[in-house]
């Protein structure tokens, strides 16, 4: 016959207890400066729920999504960085479809954006346009637990995450 000690009801009734982890808190901000030049080049992209049904609202937002943010630095016009803040995320939607693990969506990710840079070198040549743009991007998946974030630099851009230490340390 079993008997439970009473450290073990301490640490049972400290588990039962314990809060759970409050859900993930996104905030995003962008900000920008045109410099020298005569016009902003650069497009941000803001895609809170990416794998949403069609028609669905993003009112409110599922805990469990995908998100995509993103960056488009525009070089000598901003034609690419327009094209590439409409179509990527659509890519990525469908490339994304159906990838679970870790692995397939790293895979998926490159794909949709491999595709996206063929598609516009044709319309680029279609269009005559010269202009040019990088991109930085993430894809935050909150399907599993914790998160993951999903980072594509494509250019000379940059990104930092902001993480609250309280969350890292729990998570870690």
């Amino acid at each position: 016959m079993a008997t439970t000690t009473g450290k073990r009801k301490l640490a049972d009734a400290a588990e039962a207890s314990a809060p759970t982890p409050a859900p993930l808190s996104i905030v995003t901000s962008t900000a920008g400066s045109k410099g020298r030049k005569q016009k902003m080049e650069d497009v941000t992209v803001t895609v809170h729920w990416l794998d949403a049904p069609a028609g669905a609202s993003t009112k409110d937002l599922p805990a469990r999504r995908r998100a995509f943010y993103a960056i488009l630095d525009g070089h000598g016009g901003r034609n690419c960085a327009d094209w590439v803040a409409e179509r990527l995320p659509a890519l990525l939607r469908a490339r994304l479809d159906g990838a679970e693990t870790s692995g397939a969506i790293k895979e998926a990710i490159k794909q949709a954006f491999a595709r996206c840079d063929e598609e516009l070198l044709a319309h680029c040549a279609r269009y005559g346009w010269t202009d040019g743009c990088c991109c930085i991007g993430m894809v935050l998946d909150l399907h599993c637990s914790p998160p993951r974030a999903y980072v594509a630099n494509l250019g000379d851009s940059r990104a930092y995450a902001a993480v609250d230490a309280s969350i890292a340390a729990r998570e870690a």
